[in-house]
């Protein structure tokens, strides 16, 4: 495992992905599915996701969150070996990352 048995991740930023490109609604159609109720993507304007934001997390935060989901509109996010070769093991799908981790969405 790389990331514990040396220094070769020191100043790098490595990409870290699942194995599959997913849409944010392939995304939250999954999450519902898992959990076994409906869950819906709800379009907001800026202004509307930053106050929302705001109410949670430091300004710092919603600044940076607000400005990701602006560059993710219409990009096509590479695909990563990142995680296989840091940690030995292959990625997880995202269906099976929720399926481990459906409390956090109950």
């Amino acid at each position: 495992m790389i990331a514990l048995s040396g220094d070769t991740l020191i100043g790098q930023a490595p990409a870290l992905t699942g194995p599959e490109r997913l849409t944010l609604t392939h995304q939250v159609d999954t999450i519902g599915a898992v959990i076994g109720r409906p869950v819906a993507v709800i379009g907001q304007i800026e202004a509307e996701s930053t106050a929302m934001l705001s109410q949670y997390v430091p300004e710092v935060w919603v600044r940076q969150v607000v400005k990701d989901w602006r560059e993710a509109v219409g990009a096509t996010p590479a695909i990563s070996t990142g995680y296989e070769r840091i940690t030995g093991k292959p990625s997880r799908s995202f269906s099976t990352w929720v399926e481990d981790n459906a409390h956090l969405f109950r």
